[in-house]
């Protein structure tokens, strides 16, 4: 068992480790509107699904950064929504 697992070691051999740019904006997290005691509903509510809209969209681009990735360097296993 031990040499099966060996080869599964992670290395830190400057050969086998890749130059990865940052994570992209999209996976930023969305700062939440603050809700003042006082503040009108309407514009609280307005203010949340503004960000509940912008958390969406970041969700949909990772999604489809993913997939592309997957379709990119994935072996097929596990393919499917």
């Amino acid at each position: 068992m031990l040499t099966m697992c060996a080869g599964c070691a992670r290395s830190n051999d400057a050969s086998t480790l890749a130059a990865l740019p940052p994570p992209p904006a999209f996976l930023a997290a969305i700062p939440l509107p603050a809700v003042r005691n006082g503040m009108d509903a309407r514009l609280a509510l307005g203010q949340n699904r503004a960000a509940a809209a912008e958390a969406n969209a970041r969700l949909k681009a990772s999604r489809q950064w993913y997939d592309g990735v997957r379709s990119e360097h994935g072996s097929g296993v596990g393919k499917g929504g």
